[in-house]
């Protein structure tokens, strides 16, 4: 289970522009209410899970129980200052968000879209080539699947790819962003 570049690079050439997509112009504000943030708070919060789960086709319900959401505001604030979390901090996150790993990788995008990429069925099916039963779709595929990511973002002959990403969206993304959306568009429905 790996994204290789030879194809990243055969899907980009295949995707149609997106600059008028809805979700895509959306995006870019999703970025920068984060950026604008110094520190992620619980308005913050709350206001990013609301943001992730507009995207989703379910109704968000925080588990907001002081314990598990003060953990997952102390993780958050780690992503936010560019660490990697754990598998255990990252099931964390997916308990306070809807008990969601696909609503928790949308919200740490969202507040770090340089290190953490966006989790769903789409991306899954595309970067595993298999079906996304939500026991394949753990906690540590999506870490596996963040450093896949990051690894084929560091490939020279990438920067090629991301430039054609860029243009398809109208505006510039992120390494991650980029491989996330090629996986997306190319992952079916």
């Amino acid at each position: 289970m790996a994204l290789t570049l030879k194809q990243i690079t055969e899907a980009v050439r295949s995707t149609r522009d997106a600059r008028d997509w809805s979700y895509v112009k959306a995006y870019r504000h999703f970025i920068d209410f984060f950026q604008s943030k110094e520190t992620i708070d619980e308005q913050s919060l709350v206001v990013g899970a609301h943001c992730a789960y507009g995207w989703m086709p379910t109704m968000l319900e925080l588990n907001e129980q002081d314990d598990q959401f003060q953990g997952t505001l102390e993780i958050i604030a780690k992503v936010k200052d560019r660490q990697v979390i754990s598998t255990e901090e990252l099931a964390n996150v997916g308990k306070t968000i809807n008990n969601s790993l696909v609503g928790a990788s949308k919200l740490l995008h969202f507040v770090n879209p340089d290190d953490y990429p966006i989790w769903d069925s789409r991306v899954y099916r595309y970067w595993a080539n298999e079906r996304p039963y939500g026991y394949r779709m753990s906690a540590s595929a999506y870490l596996a699947y963040r450093q896949n990511c990051e690894d084929i973002s560091r490939e020279p002959r990438f920067s090629s790819i991301h430039k054609e990403v860029n243009k398809k969206m109208g505006y510039d993304v992120t390494a991650m962003r980029a491989i996330e959306w090629i996986a997306y568009v190319n992952g079916g429905s």
